[in-house]
């Protein structure tokens, strides 16, 4: 099981645990193009495994229970009742010992080593020697929404996803290194935090203006605005107000919008021209958006 020199990419590059008989998988990231984190979500039954090194840090988080968890590392075991919201968290290059106790419910997420390093550099001092602290059933409410978010584009992946998943990786990078790592945090002082000069805001919106049909991520816009993922991801907040897959997702209703208003086309064939997965994922964000559907919305604007 794992022992992979690259980052965790598919199931056979993790450390076994979700592959063993009596687990069922409800959906995994393989084969999804993530290039910031690799997820899965599923039913656990009871095991006992010891588990090779992988690069990247491991996130286990419970959604049901509680139940025991005994954890062996660096020759000590340790059992704790992990209630639903608990998390396990170890770090990566780490061999270790896991046994479950009962059956519960649960999503796994490697976050690549690289997203790491980048927000490490950002926040903390000496970033180099920065490592992550083993956990093992510690409440994390943050940890748990960005589990419960990669769970959900799991089992509703949609245009816009590699951008909202590679911000859920930096949020979790970032919560990795504040709360759950031996980092000493730079000062707010030390950390740039002015928004993007308007050349290279203008060259990222008209990337995105013509790229509503694809699925960027965020390294693909940090390029072209000459950045950082990390930099560039507050950078455009601070500019815009908004994260990147929210300033993207509006910019697919506005374009929806025009075409509602000038166009013939069929919605379903505007839902797919604006990077929507389908009409019906269309109607529910523009509903969100607009506060009516595509069809009512166009009914309106031509009477």
């Amino acid at each position: 099981m794992g022992g992979t020199s690259g980052p965790v990419e598919t199931l056979a590059d993790t450390h076994g645990l979700v592959t063993r008989p009596g687990t069922r998988i409800w959906a995994s990231s393989e084969g999804r193009g993530w290039r910031s984190v690799f997820a899965t979500s599923q039913h656990e039954t009871p095991f006992e495994a010891e588990c090779s090194a992988v690069p990247d840090h491991l996130i286990v988080v419970h959604l049901s229970g509680p139940v025991h968890v005994t954890r062996m590392l660096g020759g000590k075991r340790e059992t704790c009742l992990v209630a639903p919201g608990g998390s396990f968290i170890m770090p990566g290059e780490v061999e270790f010992g896991v046994r479950l106790e009962a059956a519960l419910d649960t999503v796994h997420f490697y976050l690549h080593r690289v997203v790491f390093e980048e927000l490490a550099e950002e926040f903390a001092v000496g970033a180099g020697s920065t490592r992550v602290i083993p956990r093992l059933g510690k409440p994390d409410p943050l940890l748990e929404q960005i589990a419960i978010g990669l769970r959900d584009e799991l089992q509703d992946g949609t245009p816009a996803s590699a951008l909202y998943v590679d911000q859920l990786a930096r949020v979790a990078a970032a919560r990795l290194i504040r709360a759950h790592s031996t980092a000493v945090l730079k000062s707010a002082a030390d950390r740039p935090s002015a928004g993007l000069a308007q050349r290279r805001f203008q060259r990222v919106r008209d990337y995105i203006a013509s790229h509503l049909d694809s699925d960027p991520t965020l390294s693909e816009l940090a390029a072209v605005a000459g950045l950082s993922p990390v930099y560039f991801a507050r950078a455009f907040r601070a500019t815009t107000g908004l994260a990147p897959h929210q300033y993207l997702l509006r910019a697919r209703v506005e374009r929806a919008k025009r075409l509602l208003m000038t166009s013939d086309l069929r919605i379903a064939a505007i839902a797919l021209d604006c990077g929507f997965c389908h009409q019906e994922h269309l109607t529910r964000v523009f509903r969100k958006h607009c506060g009516m559907t595509p069809g009512v919305y166009r009914a309106a604007v031509r009477s």
